[in-house]
Formats: structure tokens, C-alpha cells, sequence
């Protein structure tokens, strides 16, 4: 079953749109790593590279782009969410990473760098160290021969409202993202209803004043929706008709939450029946297994107590079997009887 949640929904919502990816690399890149990149040629990556085991999982993204200093190489962004702290985040990135470049020397395709990033909004500010290396203790004469590599880290845990830089999408996005674990969050949900109401006039502004609203509503439980709904009345008409037009497709969301979830529980008891069934298959070869092993055995033990008293051809007709059976039981016969001669004759010293 995916397990996805409404912080990684949100963030692969919002940041699989090219803009606001290039928003944020604009603003939150180091001043020395910006110029590095022509994102005029930012193109969001398919995901192919993932196996379907950390499909399940990811919340990650990955970005390509062309290099200043060389228009034929391309750069990858690898974008990854966190709402919490994680110290194996490195490890993670790791996977991911080689995982793509083994795709690309399937491909017979030359190795791309790539450059990692980690974006975090959880209630405690981040404090995993940003190196790889940091996972192990290791002796200083052996570190140059580690694998090693950094990330960079955009930490909005601790970041008040002077600090989030960017166009107003991307300054929303991270306005709510910060906000999201904070106890005052019911408390501050009009002004950010009045912050995010800045793009409704914007193109696809409603689509996104959808996501935000719904993912106020779903991902803490800090929000009940006759909350919302009071504070977007508080807004007066602008409140009104935005809860009007987002009201459908709320509905449609939910619906497709809901297939998904019926579609997952219908799988695992489709499985769980064909479970069943091949488990009944097994125990009733095996029970005639065993009954044809033990019937065998049965005869045998006969067989052997006549042969002690009648000839091979005789107990071949007394039993209605064949002669070849009744010879196998006699050489069984005889070779058990020197087993247990052996055992019982005491050793050589």
C-alpha cells in the first residue's frame, strides 16, 4: 500500500510545478552555486529511476538543467521533503542517486553529477549533520578513501516571515509549511488565508488556493473544516466564493482518495483470498501425500512380517502386489536388520 503523506502530497504538488522550482533554486541556492546553472532549461524528470518498494515512500524530485560553464552537460537537481528530522536523509539521497546513475549506465548514457537538496519544515529545526560521512566514526587516515558528499539544506523550522524570500507562490508555500506544526496555527489561519487569497486572481490561483486550503485541512488535524469554513467567511465575499468554487472539487479529491484506499484494501483481500485458496491446494496434495506415504509404509511393515514365514512370489500373491515391490521390501528388509545388528555389537577397543 503507498504510504504517502499529506506533507509529501503537498510538496510534490507544489514543487513538480517548473516555476516555483526555479523560485526557490533563485533564492535559496548559495550565491556561489547559483551562477553555476542555466535554469532557464529547468525540466522536471520523470521518477523511472525508483524502484516501486521506495516508490511507496518518496517524496522526492528530480530536476535537470544545463551548466553555464558547459551548454552540453546537464545538471540534476534531486529535490527531497522532510517534515522531520532524519538521520539517515544522506543514505536516502544516496540511493536515489545511485540508483539513477545505474539507469543511465544501462542506458550506456555517460554519468550526470548531481546536486541534492533537502527541504525541512518540522516542529524542531534541523540538527542531522549535511554530510554523508557523518553516518560512520571514522579514523582521519581513513576518511579520504569514504565515500563523502554533502547537501543542501533549507531549514524553514526556525525562519519567521522577514526570512522567506521568493515570488508569492513559493513564499506561501513555505509560509504554510512552516506553520503547520505550530500549536497557533488555528490562531493564524486567517492572515494566512489573507496571504494565500493574494493569488486568486493570478492563472490557476484558485487551483492552487485548493491545495493550500486542503492541505491545511488534512495534514495536522489542527484544522477541522467548519474552522476553515468560518474563517473563509471571515473574508467576506472573496471567502464565499472561494469556499463555493472549491467546494466540488474538494469533493472530487476525496473521491479519488477514497479509490485509492478502496482500490488498495480490494487488492490486499484479492491477495489475502488467493492466499487461501493456494494454501487449501497445498494441504490437500500434502494430505494425500502423507496418506499414500503412510498406506506405503503400512504395506511394507506387512510385507516384511510375511516374508519371515513365505517366499517372495508367494507373498507377492498373498498381497496382490508385484514381485518387483516384494523384492524391494526384502532388500529394505535385510538392510535393516544389519543396521540393527550393527548397533547392537558391541565396539573393537
Amino acid at each position: 500500500m503507498t504510504v504517502q503523506t499529506p506533507h509529501d502530497r503537498f510538496f510534490r504538488q507544489t514543487f513538480s510545478q517548473v516555476d516555483i522550482a526555479r523560485n526557490y533554486l533563485e533564492e535559496y541556492l548559495p550565491a556561489n552555486i547559483l551562477p553555476l546553472f542555466d535554469l532557464t532549461h529547468l525540466e522536471l524528470q520523470a521518477d523511472s529511476f525508483i524502484d516501486e518498494e521506495l516508490r511507496q515512500h518518496q517524496s522526492d524530485m528530480l530536476y535537470r538543467t544545463r551548466l553555464t560553464t558547459n551548454e552540453d552537460a546537464y545538471f540534476y537537481l534531486l529535490f527531497e521533503h522532510k517534515s522531520y528530522n532524519d538521520s539517515l536523509v544522506a543514505l536516502q539521497l544516496l540511493r536515489y542517486m545511485v540508483r539513477f546513475w545505474e539507469q543511465q549506465e544501462k542506458a550506456r548514457e555517460p554519468l550526470q553529477p548531481i546536486f541534492p537538496i533537502v527541504i525541512h519544515h518540522g516542529p524542531q529545526s534541523w540538527f542531522t549533520p549535511t554530510n554523508f560521512a557523518a553516518l560512520f566514526t571514522l579514523p582521519p587516515a581513513i576518511e579520504p578513501y569514504f565515500p563523502n558528499f554533502h547537501y543542501h539544506l533549507t531549514d524553514l523550522s526556525y525562519r519567521s516571515n522577514e526570512n522567506i524570500r521568493g515570488q508569492i507562490r513559493l513564499r506561501i508555500i513555505f509560509t504554510i509549511l512552516r506553520s503547520i506544526f505550530k500549536p497557533q496555527l488555528p490562531q493564524e489561519l486567517e492572515n494566512l488565508l489573507k496571504l494565500t487569497f493574494e493569488l486568486e486572481k493570478q492563472p490557476q490561483g484558485v487551483d492552487f488556493i485548493n491545495r493550500i486550503l486542503y492541505y491545511l485541512t488534512n495534514a495536522t488535524g489542527k484544522v477541522p473544516t467548519k474552522l476553515l469554513r468560518q474563517a473563509l467567511l471571515n473574508q467576506g465575499k472573496q471567502g464565499e466564493r472561494i469556499m463555493k468554487t472549491i467546494a466540488e472539487q474538494w469533493k472530487d479529491e476525496l473521491r479519488d482518495e477514497v479509490r485509492d484506499e478502496v482500490r488498495d484494501e480490494l487488492r490486499d483481500e484479492v491477495r489475502n483470498e488467493l492466499i487461501n485458496e493456494v494454501r487449501d491446494q497445498v494441504r490437500d496434495e500434502v494430505r494425500d501425500q502423507v496418506r499414500q506415504q503412510s498406506q506405503e509404509e503400512t504395506l511394507q511393515q506387512v510385507g516384511w512380517r510375511l516374508l519371515n514365514t513365505f517366499e517372495v512370489a508367494q507373498v507377492s500373491e498373498l498381497m496382490g502386489v508385484s514381485i518387483e515391490k516384494v523384492i524391494a521390501w526384502q532388500t529394505a528388509l535385510a538392510q535393516n536388520k544389519a543396521n540393527n545388528q550393527d548397533s547392537q555389537s558391541p565396539q573393537a577397543n
